[in-house]
């Protein structure tokens, strides 16, 4: 693992700097999550907290992430596959040697239509629904 994975997981992915940000109102991603989520400022500070004491796999990839639902913020485990592609699992257990989860593919969020187009895919004609795969992992700035 080379020098600057060592500083992060030693300064815990420097948890307690993007903590400061999110109290002083400063996270860009906090303010947008909970924009389009019922997610409270204590919820992403726990979630937050979980994602940076990510140990790391030996050659120093990620194994955690959080991603973002219409209500409620989930902890995804990262998963490699022979090709080094990553899927996500929430819900995440191991027992008797074996993983066993549920694969993450995002989210349905609705928000309301900004624009004619937008109202065509309507079915209501006031909001209209997509699917997104919102998630923050160690790594990521808030």
């Amino acid at each position: 693992m080379n020098d600057i994975n060592r500083y992060a997981l030693k300064n815990n992915h420097f948890f307690e700097t993007k903590k400061k940000i999110v109290l002083a109102g400063e996270s860009r991603i906090f303010n947008n999550w909970k924009e389009y989520s019922t997610i409270t400022r204590e919820e992403f500070l726990e979630a937050l907290e979980w994602v940076c004491s990510d140990p790391l796999k030996e050659d120093g990839r990620m194994t955690r992430e959080i991603g973002l639902t219409p209500t409620r913020i989930i902890k995804l485990h990262r998963c490699y596959g022979v090709d080094g592609i990553c899927t996500f699992y929430c819900d995440w257990k191991f027992q008797n040697g074996k993983s066993y989860g549920k694969l993450w593919n995002g989210e349905f969020f609705e928000k309301p239509c900004k624009n004619e187009k937008e109202r065509l895919y309507s079915l209501n004609g006031k909001t209209v629904r997509e699917h997104h795969k919102i998630c923050l992992s160690c790594r990521d700035r808030v």
